[in-house]
């Protein structure tokens, strides 16, 4: 690359990043006097409310929302409390926005949600101050199934942890099961305050056909794995991750022995975790050269 390109890239780099900072600052304007659902609301979705004949529990708030020429059920989860990497509190929810057509809501077995998650702090005054949110732009479905997400904010702030020298994060899986064979994704929750909420997907940790095949039949298999932050104080980014795999898996068509470590480090270039490398081992655990 010459230098031309070299500086195009590094402005290229410094615009986006100018302009998240705005995007973060202005966010962070938002104050509400309380953390009740009609106060999220009307701090957070002004102007997009309407109403709708419809319910998404009978144990969670919910009101109709009309954004673009699309219409959603918008759904309020039970506010979490958490410290932060500075041993702040921190108060998190999750706004479920599922697709209405008609007088239903759109439902798949391989249908997710959008949802748009939130961090708030709360003032001297009482008052709650937006720290930072999921992406305002990014209104992909999150993986899940019947046109829910996976996503479990609870189990979430159960096993928080640091993540990176100065950002707390947990992990989330997500599964889907069809014809007698599952499979299972791993998911981390980066709870950033510098920057935008980010879900980054790690690895594939489970799969079984077992209900498809019978145990015995050598076409049968069966793996998942257990997994791990590895802190690591020389990284300026995201530690890495270890997730150690114990089973047999279904690779290229041929069923084989799967029991490897494998790591997975952070990409400050592309904002996304990689694998790193990939270890066989015994079932002592032991790592094979």
């Amino acid at each position: 690359m010459n230098t031309s390109n070299k500086s195009i890239g590094f402005l290229t780099k410094l615009f986006f990043f100018n302009m998240l900072f705005i995007s973060i600052s202005n966010a962070q304007e938002i104050q509400i006097n309380d953390l009740s659902f009609k106060s999220i609301m009307r701090g957070l979705y002004s102007g997009q409310m309407i109403n709708i004949n419809l319910e998404a529990s009978e144990s969670l708030p919910s009101v109709g929302l009309r954004i673009d020429d699309k219409v959603f059920l918008a759904t309020q989860h039970p506010v979490m409390e958490y410290k932060n990497a500075q041993n702040q509190n921190r108060y998190i929810f999750m706004i479920e926005k599922q697709e209405v057509i008609g007088d239903n809501v759109i439902e798949c077995h391989a249908c997710g949600s959008i949802v748009d998650l939130y961090i708030f702090e709360k003032l001297a005054n009482q008052q709650y101050r937006l720290v930072s949110r999921s992406v305002p732009s990014d209104q992909s479905e999150t993986s899940g199934s019947w046109g829910t997400t996976d996503i479990g904010l609870s189990t979430i702030i159960e096993s928080i942890q640091m993540i990176s020298a100065d950002t707390v994060g947990g992990f989330f899986e997500s599964s889907f099961c069809q014809m007698g064979s599952c499979s299972g994704s791993l998911y981390i929750l980066a709870l950033n305050e510098s920057d935008y909420i980010e879900i980054d997907y790690i690895d594939e940790i489970q799969g079984d056909n077992t209900g498809q095949i019978d145990e015995s039949s050598p076409l049968s298999f069966s793996y998942s794995a257990s997994y791990k932050i590895l802190p690591d104080t020389s990284t300026s980014g995201r530690f890495p991750i270890e997730l150690v795999f114990e089973g047999d898996r279904d690779i290229d068509e041929n069923i084989i022995n799967y029991n490897v470590i494998k790591k997975f480090i952070f990409d400050p270039i592309t904002n996304k975790y990689s694998l790193d490398r990939t270890t066989p081992y015994h079932l002592n655990n032991q790592a094979l050269d």
